[in-house]
């Protein structure tokens, strides 16, 4: 890349789409979710950065960095967040995370821990329910910090954590069930006992079912079903991808409404 054209930065929704690529969004409807960008602006600047040969179509909505936006990304972007956890000690792979990120573990764990004690099930309990929402643009580093807290608990990571498009219907809640002299009977799905949740982009939740049982965990309520409780000690961690602006606050209002 040329110094004229290296003194020259393209403007703040090109770098953003340009950003989300490198960090391994790909999809238009990945892209488009994940940006703060009005419609109209979002298809015009996904045509002027192929026009000028910073992305290519591979077809099927899906794009990749072109030759010259590879140069733009090493040029001005900074590397993602990698961190190898492997087989290593927790003080070890803890060492490979900036101390802030560090202080949000913590705070994590503690929240983990408070609820699994006896105090948060106590039917006079009004306290608040903790909870972890990171909110970012892709590559910063929020998802290993989740893994981080799974570990730290000696929790296996693929085990709490759910990608709010590939829920199946049927896993949603948990189902009815009859037992012996016919009586019904409401039976949890399994993420109410796994203690620690952690939720994978919730701005892109569309099925109000999906986006009911997301609320009912982070509100930390203990009536699912109608005249029915339950204990809900799960601490939910959810990860999103949308740095700033009106897009947030409405699906944040959404979640909690």
């Amino acid at each position: 890349m040329s110094k004229k054209t290296k003194e020259r930065r393209l403007s703040k929704p090109r770098e953003s789409i340009l950003r989300a690529i490198h960090k391994g969004i790909v999809t238009t409807k990945g892209l488009k979710a994940s940006l703060d960008l009005e419609t109209r602006k979002f298809y015009t600047e996904i045509g002027n950065l192929q026009k000028d040969e910073y992305i290519k179509s591979l077809g099927y909505a899906t794009w990749a960095l072109a030759v010259k936006g590879k140069e733009y990304v090493t040029t001005y972007f900074e590397p993602a967040l990698v961190v190898s956890f492997g087989d290593k000690p927790v003080q070890e792979f803890l060492t490979e995370f900036p101390e802030p990120y560090r202080g949000v573990m913590r705070l994590a764990v503690s929240s983990y821990i408070a609820k699994q004690s006896k105090i948060f099930n106590q039917e006079d309990f009004d306290g608040a329910f903790p909870a972890t929402v990171l909110v970012g643009e892709p590559g910063i580093g929020k998802t290993p910090i989740g893994e981080a807290v799974c570990r730290l608990q000696g929790l296996k990571f693929k085990d709490h954590k759910i990608n709010v498009e590939a829920i199946n219907k049927g896993e949603l809640g948990g189902r009815w069930a009859q037992k012996k002299g016919g009586k019904w009977v409401f039976n949890l799905s399994y993420w109410f006992k796994l203690g620690y949740l952690q939720v994978e982009e919730p701005e892109r939740i569309v099925s109000p079912d999906v986006r009911n049982l997301i609320r009912f965990i982070l509100h930390g309520d203990k009536t699912y079903k109608k005249d029915i409780d339950y204990e809900n000690r799960v601490v939910p961690f959810l990860t999103l991808n949308l740095p700033r602006g009106k897009t947030f606050k409405q699906i944040w209002r959404k979640l909690l409404a």
